[in-house]
């Protein structure tokens, strides 16, 4: 299982999936505006990323599925998927 969580404004959102998608997709962020710093685990690997207060926004509010879709295949590419799959 992969991890994942996102740190905004003091705050962590957790969650995990089979995939990095996945992972990313599990995050409940409600409201919230701001940058994040995403971190994805598998075991001992730790991978984290810095994600602009735009692209938070538009990944986990309210807007487009399709504009959801291209950014979470965006921020998904940041991370090693070697490494983690």
């Amino acid at each position: 299982m992969i991890k994942s969580s996102i740190k905004i404004g003091g705050r962590i959102y957790t969650g995990e999936g089979i995939t990095i998608i996945d992972a990313i997709q599990s995050l409940v962020v409600g409201g919230v505006r701001g940058t994040g710093v995403l971190t994805i685990k598998k075991g001992d690997i730790v991978k984290e990323k810095i994600i602009p207060a735009i692209t938070v926004m538009r990944l986990f509010g309210k807007g487009s599925p399709t504009v959801k879709e291209v950014l979470l295949k965006k921020v998904s590419e940041l991370f090693d998927h070697n490494l983690l799959e």
